[in-house]
């Protein structure tokens, strides 16, 4: 638990929202958004949709890089804008291992 406090409070420095994703509702409408090979690819779960995107989650670190190749494949699937959140990698592997199973 003292990993995700000193997550949560690296990130909130950075400006980027850190997720609990036990908190979050995982809904059919949301893991639709996403393809189960890029949620497996990059490590990454949509947590929201709004008017002009997608909410997602991604564990830290994240390379500039691995968030360009990650928005061109998203554009290629939907075009909509993302904005990104983190949350602990443990945690989030686990969460796509169980929502997005092989």
């Amino acid at each position: 638990m003292l990993e995700l406090c000193l997550m949560s409070e690296m990130f909130d420095s950075s400006g980027l929202e850190f997720v609990h994703l036990e908190h979050v509702s995982f809904t059919p409408e949301f893991l639709n958004r996403i393809p189960a090979r890029i949620a497996h690819q990059f490590q990454i779960l949509p947590i929201d949709i709004y008017p002009r995107g997608l909410k997602i989650v991604i564990s830290a670190p994240c390379t500039h890089d691995t968030l360009d190749t990650l928005c061109s494949e998203l554009c290629n699937e939907m075009p909509r804008e993302l904005q990104i959140c983190i949350a602990d990698a443990t945690q989030l592997r686990q969460f796509i291992n169980k929502l997005y199973p092989l």
